[in-house]
């Protein structure tokens, strides 16, 4: 027989074991990824893309309806100059979509260089988003010129996101 002086400290032992691998456990089952943060900055980089690519496809057909617009069809210099700043936002906006597409798959080779493709195309279209706007001004209600600003702002912003969280990526270094 075991001796009560052996057995205290023995069930000790194994009660002080058996909770601290519980708390273990419950931290763990809280919190799934836990020290695992460059899975999570993936994932956050991953879903900045997606907004960034849903939110170009509302500015693009946003923009193939300006213009139909019915106070547009009127052909004038100016139409024809709105058309054509039109057409240039829809090729910038379709090479933004295709370099957003490439990021969207995180090969550290190219990150570099595809956030920096990325802030130029957006500045590109931020640029033909003010020419297209100017060609606007006379002739088209304002609140189409306003909600043209903001949808290029939106996308302004969520490129923007996408570009600082791909970065982060690529550098190691994370906001949180």
């Amino acid at each position: 027989m075991v001796s009560p002086s052996i057995t205290f400290p023995i069930l000790l032992l194994v009660t002080l074991s058996l909770t601290t691998s519980r708390v273990s456990a419950t931290k763990q089952a809280v919190h799934p990824y836990n020290g695992n943060e460059i899975y999570l900055q993936k994932l956050a980089a991953l879903d900045a893309i997606t907004l960034s690519i849903e939110e170009l496809q509302q500015l693009r057909n946003f923009v193939n309806l300006i213009p139909k617009l019915k106070n547009r069809q009127m052909l004038n210099l100016q139409t024809l100059n709105l058309l054509f700043n039109v057409d240039g936002l829809v090729f910038e906006m379709g090479d933004l979509k295709s370099t957003l597409h490439r990021v969207r798959h995180l090969k550290d080779e190219h990150l570099m260089f595809d956030a920096y493709t990325l802030r130029r195309k957006m500045a590109r279209i931020v640029t033909l988003g003010k020419i297209c706007s100017s060609s606007l001004v006379n002739n088209v209600d304002l609140i189409v010129l306003s909600m043209l600003n903001r949808k290029i702002e939106d996308l302004d912003m969520v490129v923007d996101n996408a570009v600082c969280r791909v970065l982060e990526l690529k550098t190691g270094q994370f906001s949180g």
